[in-house]
């Protein structure tokens, strides 16, 4: 794992949430301190008052690899949920990893906003002002003199920001993570 350093950047967002930690006789699902910056960083403490943070992950670093809400069920290795809590508030974030990682080697942190949907849009809100702007639409097409239009332009655009047809498409089976041979990751500014 790749581990971050505690930003410089200003705080954006701050509170308890959910996350699943590993481990046999201390694992499953445990109340933490997250606190969300400027430049991205998402970390969590085993409480406000904790000095060192447990973990983080720098969310414009991993943004195409996120599942949010249902997505999540298509990524291998979910946590069971709590009693009671439902899939719609879970969101997957995978750590940083090096180009070439296979997939089973990813870890993914798995946070639950326990609160339900008024916490998570919250926190969502929080965060997308963090990452990178999504790609620009393109033109709308045009026709050519002769009344077709142009077929590299089909007018659709880009798929929303976050979208992942890997991850929301059960029957691709190309995994969401990691990216393909030969293409850097994280990707390029």
């Amino acid at each position: 794992d790749i581990r971050i350093k505690k930003p410089n950047a200003q705080v954006v967002k701050t509170g308890y949430l959910k996350i699943h930690e590993e481990g046999f006789i201390f694992g499953g699902w445990k109340s933490r301190y997250f606190v969300l910056y400027e430049d991205s960083s998402l970390l969590w403490y085993d409480d406000h008052s904790s000095f060192h943070h447990k973990g983080g992950v720098r969310l414009k670093m991993v943004a195409n690899y996120m599942a949010v809400g249902p997505m999540c069920v298509h990524i291998t290795g979910v946590p069971k949920l709590p009693k009671g809590r439902v899939v719609t508030h879970l969101m997957g974030i995978p750590n940083l990893f090096k180009k070439g990682t296979k997939k089973q080697d990813i870890k993914m942190n798995w946070i639950l906003y326990d609160g339900g949907d008024e916490e998570m849009k919250a926190w969502l809100e929080a965060i997308k002002p963090t990452l990178p702007p999504p790609p620009p639409r393109p033109e709308r097409p045009h026709k050519h003199q002769n009344g077709h239009t142009n077929p590299q332009q089909n007018g659709q655009g880009p798929p929303p920001y976050g979208f992942n047809q890997n991850v929301v498409h059960p029957g691709n089976h190309n995994a969401a993570y990691p990216p393909p041979n030969g293409q850097a990751y994280p990707p390029p500014n």
